[in-house]
């Protein structure tokens, strides 16, 4: 059973790779020509689906989404447990053209680094403190003026099944600034049952996807934060 796994992945892993750099780099002169392809979210939408899909088929890996509908008419902020790439690949594909805050060291990535740049992903240094609390916080304000949805992971990093993580103030912050115009809403999921923080063998299996409610107003910092711990916690 598990040399059948590990073929699956071998199998999955080297098709990530290569239709990340094949597409990435058939893309690069349409960018380059159709800015919008990159910028208006068509092209990494097209890339994430392929992904999910192939997922599907070679792993046996699906998702089901269950708890509250994201808004189709409005921009938003998805905080988001961070177990697994998946969610990264995932959401791409789920919303349309949304930003991602994500660590800086990712735009240095061949192809990848360089249409997460041309894509206008809000990049942070995460060793700069309350700069990089400001950079993303000017980031997401940005995004939201674009018509573009963003989407967080507050605990900073990826954790494992299971893990309880404090949340960064950093969500409380976005909150603060964002949340009397645009509902922040945390997504539980249990993406790290199935694909593992740097694991090559991923194990079949549905990956839950639950969308909590939008946060209320007027929450104070720790009232935020723990709001926000709880919601992405459903699952665990």
């Amino acid at each position: 059973m598990y040399l059948i796994l590990l073929l699956r992945s071998t199998i999955f892993n080297i098709f990530l790779w290569t239709w990340t750099v094949i597409y990435g780099g058939l893309a690069f002169p349409a960018g380059l020509i159709y800015p919008n392809f990159i910028k208006g979210g068509t092209m990494t939408r097209i890339w994430a689906l392929v992904i999910i899909k192939a997922l599907r088929i070679i792993c046996n890996i699906d998702y089901k989404i269950s708890g509250h509908h994201l808004p189709q008419d409005s921009r938003f902020i998805v905080a988001c447990k961070h177990q697994s790439a998946w969610e990264t690949i995932f959401f791409l594909y789920y919303i349309n053209n949304p930003t991602y805050i994500l660590k800086k060291e990712l735009l240095y990535l061949p192809i990848y680094g360089w249409h997460l740049k041309t894509n206008e992903m809000i990049a942070i240094d995460r060793s700069a403190g309350a700069a990089a609390l400001l950079s993303a916080m000017r980031g997401v304000k940005r995004a939201l003026a674009h018509g573009r949805s963003v989407v967080i992971f507050p605990e900073g990093t990826r954790v494992k099944p299971g893990e309880l993580r404090e949340c960064t103030s950093g969500i409380a912050a976005i909150y603060q600034m964002v949340a009397q115009d645009h509902p922040v809403i945390p997504v539980s999921l249990d993406s790290g049952k199935y694909w593992g923080k740097n694991a090559w063998v991923k194990y079949p299996g549905i990956i839950d996807v639950y969308i909590g409610e939008p946060l209320l107003l007027g929450m104070n910092k720790g009232e935020i934060l723990q709001k926000v711990k709880d919601g992405i916690n459903v699952i665990i």
